[in-house]
């Protein structure tokens, strides 16, 4: 009976060591897609978040910060609103997924770290899936909704589902979006000689609500949580809506009341790189569509110009003229977007 028992536990140790070589050797094979989530960020940035990751990158790449008012982002207060449950269900698909596949006790923080390994954060560790399961994340979850409708989702989902696991073991519950507006108005609404390098700290940052709205703001926005569950959170929601905060400079006592270091720096520019091909392409985008309204503004004309005017009779017993004429322009039409 010993010699089974001892039999079954060195199984078992094979076994999990198997398994750990497995999730190893996908992590290294994974290793080098760390950040391949930053040129989404950047784009959806760009189309829906005033370009704050733009403007903050060629700051840090010059080393120069203007001291004047910030890119603005407009945020979603309700958590009823329409665009805002359309996103959270999207998200929470998502958490299903991962429950259903590797067990609810941990889905909410496997795909915060399946987040925060994408978007580059230094201190995020590989998730824990397997290749199928890195698939279907990468087929389905769409970065670009969270910045086309910014809200603290995150705060929301860790709050209300707390019973699933062990996501709030803290019983956590983020701050009313309109109390964080008006404390936030009363914490920097009257700015002195620093203006924006002004520094703010939030000892209890939860899911970095006041971050966010505070990112309006003020460069040097700090925080710090018992509960590392909603610090991920928070740099979700930083990576996404407040880039000063997700990449910060560090802040100085005279002026210019920043310091910008080496590393920083240079993160910025090789970010800045990646950006200038996104803006390059959606530049390109936007050209070739507008080109392609212009063409079949044109063609839509022209096949009205040329249209022969027929009586009803002639019409009825002669089509072939015109729908050659609208075949034509179809064909010249499927022709101008392969040339495009």
């Amino acid at each position: 009976m010993k010699e089974n028992h001892e039999v079954k536990n060195s199984k078992s140790l094979n076994g999990g060591s198997m398994i750990d070589c497995a999730e190893r050797s996908l992590e290294t094979r994974y290793n080098v897609y760390r950040g391949w989530l930053i040129p989404y960020l950047i784009n959806g940035d760009l189309m829906f978040n005033n370009a704050r990751w733009l403007f903050w990158l060629r700051c840090l790449k010059d080393r120069h910060i203007p001291n004047e008012e910030l890119p603005q982002i407009h945020f979603i207060p309700s958590s009823g609103d329409p665009k805002v449950v359309a996103v959270r269900k999207h998200i929470e698909k998502a958490i299903d997924y991962i429950a259903y596949k590797t067990g609810a006790w941990d889905a909410l923080q496997t795909l915060m770290e399946w987040l925060l390994w994408g978007l580059g954060h230094s201190g995020a560790e590989f998730p824990r899936l397997n290749e199928e399961q890195h698939m279907w994340l990468y087929k389905y979850f769409q970065l670009g909704l969270l910045q086309e409708t910014p809200h603290d989702y995150w705060g929301d989902i860790i709050a209300e589902r707390k019973g699933n696991g062990d996501w709030n073991r803290n019983a956590f519950y983020p701050t009313p979006e309109n109390v964080v507006q008006f404390m936030t108005a009363m914490t920097a609404g009257d700015p002195d000689e620093k203006g924006i390098f002004r520094t703010a700290l939030d000892p209890c940052i939860g899911s970095g609500r006041f971050g966010m709205y505070l990112s309006n703001k003020l460069v040097f926005v700090y925080g710090n949580d018992i509960d590392p569950v909603v610090i991920k959170a928070a740099l979700i929601n930083m990576n996404l809506y407040a880039p000063w905060v997700a990449l910060p400079a560090e802040p100085r006592d005279n002026p210019p009341y920043y310091y910008i270091p080496d590393a920083v720096a240079h993160a910025a520019e090789a970010r800045l790189i990646v950006a200038a091909q996104m803006y390059k392409d959606f530049e390109q985008h936007v050209r070739m569509s507008k080109a392609m309204e212009e063409v079949r503004a044109m063609l839509k004309w022209n096949d009205k110009k040329n249209k022969p005017q027929l009586s009803l009779q002639d019409s009825s017993s002669h089509p072939s003229e015109a729908d050659d004429g609208s075949r034509n322009a179809e064909e010249y039409e499927s022709q101008m977007v392969l040339t495009f």
